[in-house]
């Protein structure tokens, strides 16, 4: 159930009872759409206790319509591979390491911090992703499709076994563990204290966050022709939709080679 605000008003009984009230009030404090409108004119006037709960849950959908629209969040920016080399510059371990993982693999930061040494296979070159680390303990992941084993790249898995061999035991085993805790660290801290500041020293533009890099990472597979079906299974996606629609956006230079060589494909045919 989605929280909403009671107003004071509506804890008035003789006030739910009139009609005009609701339109007063309700027209005086927020601009309704116009489905908003339909549905609280169809309202019948409440005459009983349940009829002003009818009227509080159309109070609910009203606000709900005036949530911001997702796409009026901020957008998450998104790097090159030039600039991905040009941040991990800039780190020294562990957090070279993290950002490589996410930005190579795709992983969510709190599938990073919840990785421990058992779930990585160095010989087989592989990892299983089984739970995720936030708000200072172990989380149970997005869904049962993030649960995957997925492939580890040579040149990756050598930068994190030399991580290995520094990495200081703990009893969590965990791959990332903070110094101070022997637990994983705080991704809201990590953000703020290392990867926004090496950023902005790779001169990065714009404000960067941990999805930033899961993002990028879909779109260099897209970038690299990967078909839709294994970019799905890598990001670990429930429904191609989602693969397609939320983090489907190429870049710029890639939209370009893709549209020029059409183009090229229609004006520069060879004539029979």
């Amino acid at each position: 159930m989605i929280p909403f605000t009671v107003p004071e008003w509506s804890k008035n009984w003789n006030a739910l009872k009139r009609r005009d009230f609701w339109f007063w009030h309700i027209s005086a404090t927020v601009s309704l759409s116009q489905d908003s409108a339909a549905r609280l004119s169809a309202a019948s006037r409440p005459t009983r206790h349940s009829d002003a709960i009818v009227l509080l849950w159309l109070w609910r959908d009203i606000q709900l319509d005036l949530r911001p629209s997702p796409s009026n969040e901020t957008q998450s920016v998104w790097l090159n591979s030039k600039e991905l080399a040009a941040l991990l510059n800039q780190l020294l371990q562990p957090y070279r390491s993290m950002v490589l993982l996410a930005g190579c693999t795709g992983l969510r930061i709190s599938e990073v911090l919840g990785l421990r040494w058992q779930s990585v296979d160095f010989e087989r070159l592989a990892m299983i992703v089984t739970e995720g680390w936030a708000r200072s303990q172990i989380t149970k992941l997005k869904s049962e499709y993030s649960q995957d084993e997925l492939p580890l790249d040579p040149d990756v898995a050598t930068i994190l076994l030399e991580w290995k061999h520094l990495c200081r035991e703990t009893s969590g085993n965990w791959v990332f563990p903070s110094p101070r805790t022997n637990r994983p660290y705080d991704s809201s801290s990590l953000r703020k204290k290392m990867l926004i500041p090496a950023a902005q020293r790779a001169n990065i533009q714009g404000t960067i966050g941990w999805h930033s890099l899961r993002h990028s990472y879909r779109a260099w597979l897209d970038e690299s022709g990967a078909p839709l079906g294994v970019q799905q299974k890598l990001m670990r996606h429930a429904n191609i939709s989602t693969t397609m629609n939320v983090y489907g956006g190429a870049f710029m230079e890639a939209k370009r080679r893709a549209n020029t060589s059409v183009v090229q494909r229609v004006l520069f045919q060879k004539q029979p």
